[in-house]
């Protein structure tokens, strides 16, 4: 048996690992000889002590299952002596752990082939309250209203395992919660960055110039950091894009909610993304993309010492 989990979401992936070696391992799970942990780039001639320990027995079982985290640290020619073992198809529990791998590599390729491979990728921060209503109804047998996923989303970010945290401390407070609320979730959880300038989206995506200046005054006002708001501004630009892109590829409104991670009815009532993207030549909104970009990087340099010159230089992109 050789597994392999791939992916930036550490979270999920780990997960995944702990639950494929409970299977694997049955009642011999707890016993801290079942398993023996190396790790690729911090462990000494790695390979001959991964084949020692695969034909070691447990005490309480007939293997001991092999996990070799960060695989992808490993040097080439050890990740080569490790490759020409499991070609010969050893009986042994092997579950390998890294980032990601090369495909065009030997190792990558046959690995692949003789491996079971998971793969698990953080989710981008656009699709992230999606994924939060997800995870609480499959994972934590709990409804959550849309806009508290939207919520938590942008209070936390794209973290899985920081979201989980959370929501985890939410259940522990409310125990017999049935559905995790807009209120219930701004009383227990604090944002841990700034919140992203959500209510700064539709008068951009709709270009109401008027609209857009007076929302980015108040944001200004309240706070909110011009990198939030800038990162806000982008990540609609993304949305945007794809909406474009699959207008002209005559796909329907639910699909395009979908890859947006959006929830059907916010995507086309609420914001109504579709007649966005109709207000926006792609060229256009490109050269926006690209523009919003540089502001980010200017921000980061200094450039904008008040905030008039900042607001000046969203406002452009409206105006165009």
């Amino acid at each position: 048996m050789i597994q392999l989990f791939l992916g930036t979401n550490a979270f999920s992936k780990n997960q995944a690992l702990e639950k494929a070696l409970q299977k694997a391992l049955g009642d011999s799970y707890s016993d801290p000889m079942a398993k023996q942990v190396f790790h690729g780039g911090d462990t000494e001639d790695i390979v001959s002590k991964i084949i020692g320990s695969a034909a070691t027995v447990s005490m309480f079982g007939p293997q001991t299952a092999v996990v070799v985290r960060r695989f992808d640290a490993m040097k080439a020619a050890e990740q080569a002596e490790l490759l020409a073992w499991l070609k010969t198809q050893p009986d042994a529990m092997i579950f390998m752990e890294g980032t990601k791998i090369d495909g065009r590599t030997e190792f990558g390729k046959t690995i692949k082939k003789i491996a079971e491979v998971q793969s698990f990728d953080a989710p981008p921060a656009y699709k992230m309250a999606a994924w939060i209503g997800d995870y609480c109804q499959s994972q934590l047998k709990v409804r959550i209203q849309n806009n508290a996923a939207q919520y938590i989303a942008d209070a936390l970010g794209n973290d899985p395992a920081l979201v989980h945290s959370e929501l985890q401390k939410v259940l522990l407070h409310s125990p017999d919660c049935k559905e995790i609320s807009l209120d219930l979730a701004k009383e227990l959880i604090v944002p841990q960055r700034e919140m992203m300038a959500y209510e700064l989206q539709k008068p951009f995506g709709e270009r109401n110039s008027s609209e857009f200046v007076k929302t980015l005054r108040e944001l200004g006002q309240a706070g909110v950091s011009s990198v939030a708001i800038v990162s806000s501004l982008y990540q609609q630009c993304v949305r945007l894009l794809h909406v474009q892109a699959m207008q002209k590829e005559g796909s329907s409104e639910q699909e395009m909610a979908q890859v947006c991670g959006m929830v059907p009815w916010v995507f086309s009532r609420i914001q109504n993304l579709p007649a966005q993207a109709r207000r926006w030549h792609p060229r256009l909104l490109l050269r926006v993309t690209a523009r919003l970009s540089e502001i980010n990087f200017e921000i980061m340099l200094g450039k904008y010492s008040t905030p008039a010159e900042l607001e000046n230089a969203l406002y452009a992109l409206v105006v165009r």
